[in-house]
């Protein structure tokens, strides 16, 4: 049975990948890259479903603003780019606001669903990867692994290795052949990420592959999956009672913009 597809109705909206009742005992959270959106990414869920339907796939849309490497002009963005040039100082303006989203989204998983943290994965593509990883490093919780497409930890010089979340996986798929976000950025990610106690990186080079998800990423994606969040019986969400979940709206305030958090309910960027 394939996975009920909803919206996801807090924030800049998105899309929610929901397994079949009784079989959902994860849940990666996909982000997408600059100036692109939830509907971007559907066709991973919709292909990794075939071999992990007891995942569960949340898709957030980022909020629309000003971008300067488009200048000025508002677009979907996790944070503001300057430009394509080495990104070393780039000030990432809202990468902090983007992060506080995400980490509400996982707490919000955790709250409605009872999964643990070590049953979530944060995942992206290029932009949606930086801010994964910006993110995974430095959540209070310890996630089960961080899956970067293309991606680049953005603001090192304003990012503080969570000491509990030194032992996060991650793989970091990257085109040897990408314009856009340079695999030499890549590896000085991986280099200062190493140096400031990480444990297990795996860059991972592919020929020939630009800026984009070649089949043979989505195969090591998928074995990612399998070596990190297989199948756990003991683990399955069980429905919750409606007057729990709605209490639960009504004593945990958002933090963003006092936004209303709503019960219930391969496409690459050109940027990065």
């Amino acid at each position: 049975m394939a996975a009920k597809v909803s919206d996801l109705t807090t924030g800049n909206g998105g899309l929610i990948f929901t397994p079949p009742l009784g079989s959902h005992s994860a849940t990666v959270f996909l982000m997408h890259g600059l100036g692109d959106s939830a509907e971007g990414l559907r066709d991973l869920p919709e292909m990794w479903g075939k071999d992990h339907p007891h995942i569960k796939f949340i898709l957030p849309t980022a909020e629309m603003r000003p971008v300067t490497l488009n200048m000025g002009h508002r677009m979907n963005a996790w944070y503001d780019i300057q430009s394509l040039d080495d990104r070393a100082q780039d000030p990432c303006v809202g990468l902090e606001e983007s992060c506080d989203y995400i980490r509400n989204l996982l707490e919000h998983e955790h709250q409605a669903t009872g999964l643990p943290y070590s049953r979530m994965m944060l995942a992206g593509f290029s932009q949606g990867g930086a801010v994964s990883l910006f993110t995974g490093l430095q959540h209070s919780v310890p996630v089960s692994g961080l899956l970067i497409l293309s991606g680049y930890l953005p603001k090192a010089h304003g990012f503080t290795l969570a000491d509990h979340c030194k032992d996060v996986p991650i793989l970091h798929c990257h085109g040897s052949a990408d314009p856009v976000v340079r695999p030499d950025w890549a590896a000085k990610s991986q280099s200062h990420l190493l140096s400031s106690g990480v444990a297990q990186y795996d860059l991972r080079p592919f020929p020939g592959v630009g800026h984009s998800i070649s089949m043979d990423i989505l195969r090591a994606a998928s074995e990612f999956f399998n070596r990190h969040l297989p199948h756990d019986t003991e683990c399955v969400v069980k429905p919750r009672h409606p007057k729990k979940l709605e209490l639960w709206w009504f004593t945990r305030a958002p933090s963003i913009d006092e936004r209303r958090w709503d019960a219930g309910v391969v496409r690459v960027d050109h940027f990065a």
